[in-house]
């Protein structure tokens, strides 16, 4: 079996404890569990980013961050015969088992009334403030002891301030590099743009040289990409927003430098604005026109970089427009830090991530 045990310290968890925490978290168990996967071992030695493969000869593989590792995993997986697609849905319980049953050397998660009263601080990411004041607002509603302060500041300052212990948590939109391995990182949600253009439209892929060239002026008619003979009508999203921002850094294109013949702000007005004009094109939240496009809107959500714009992509990291959304400490959290990250990561918040448009690990 694939889950043969994850090990913490001197202490092991059999596939029957995985089970338990599936069902406690509401998470379905996929058939697969129960089938023939590689055999691997995954050995976390109380750091829960840095877990280790150790296959079936016994030879321990390199340490491996969360990301990283289930990457390794798909490729032993795919290697052995099976299919991308079937972990996709066991994902999310793979990123959970790290958090709730590694994060503390074996140490039990504390309850509601063991948690001292305390403050915890999070700083960083503009893009991820407003999502995790919600969840604070709704962690303190079980937690009435404990009090969510949420500040602004980008990624590097998440960065700087956990790793210097002024914030408990720090807010990092990215995936931690090689140079943070000192730090623990435990993504919630994945942030996604879609390219959007109206139904009608006879395109449906664009290659990133060809997006660079319309929004950098160089293409100004559909005949160019494909399309019919009809000039482009180029709007964009306003530059305070976190899709703009993730298209520009994607796009190496600085805002200031985007050509764009109107700018509408809110996911909504971007949509009514293209299912409204068959030339038009713009980014949005691929979350909300995925569901706007499933609702009858007319608009369709074209392929990037030869891969399908959904949440599916979004969330196996396929997709290129897109990152994960990471919160950041310093060493192993505990206590309430711990409490609350696993807050975060539960189904418990899905609805909430999903209201701000992102996409959740969970299904």
């Amino acid at each position: 079996m694939f889950w043969q045990a994850v090990r913490r310290g001197d202490h092991r968890v059999p596939v029957a404890e995985l089970r338990r925490f599936m069902r406690a978290n509401a998470i379905p168990e996929p058939a697969e569990l129960q089938q023939d996967m590689p055999r691997c071992i995954l050995i976390a030695d109380g750091e829960p980013n840095m877990a280790r493969a150790l296959g079936a000869d016994g030879v321990l593989a390199k340490p491996f961050t969360n990301e990283e590792m289930l990457a390794a995993v798909c490729r032993l997986y795919r290697d052995e015969g099976g299919t991308m697609n079937k972990l996709i849905k066991w994902q999310a319980a793979l990123m959970l088992l790290l958090s709730a049953l590694v994060m503390s050397n074996g140490v039990r998660a504390q309850s509601s009334a063991q948690l001292p009263a305390s403050r915890l601080l999070l700083t960083g990411s503009t893009t991820m403030a407003p999502l995790m004041v919600e969840i604070g607002r709704r962690f303190q509603t079980l937690h009435p002891r404990i009090q969510i302060e949420v500040q602004m500041g980008g990624s590097g300052r998440g960065i700087s301030d956990a790793r210097q212990g002024k914030a408990d948590i720090g807010m990092v939109s990215r995936a931690l590099g090689e140079r943070e391995r000192d730090l623990t990182g435990m993504p919630i949600a994945r942030d996604g743009v879609a390219i959007i253009v109206h139904k009608d439209n006879p395109v449906s892929a664009l290659s990133d040289r060809q997006l660079l060239d319309i929004y950098s002026g160089k293409i100004a008619n559909w005949r160019q990409v494909g399309g019919r003979d009809a000039p482009l009508h180029m709007l964009a999203g306003p530059p305070e927003g976190a899709s703009s921002e993730l298209f520009s850094h994607y796009l190496q294109l600085p805002y200031e430098q985007i050509k764009a013949q109107g700018r509408v702000a809110a996911n909504a007005e971007r949509i009514a604005a293209v299912a409204a004009d068959p030339r038009a094109i713009i980014w949005v939240s691929v979350g909300e026109a995925e569901r706007k496009a499933l609702d009858g809107v007319p608009i369709k959500l074209l392929a990037v970089g030869g891969v399908a714009a959904g949440s599916k992509t979004v969330r196996n990291g396929n997709y290129p427009i897109s990152r994960p959304l990471t919160l950041v400490t310093r060493g192993t959290p505990t206590g309430a830090t711990r409490a609350f990250i696993e807050f975060c990561v539960s189904s418990q918040v899905t609805d909430l991530v999903l209201a701000f448009d992102f996409v959740p690990y969970l299904d």
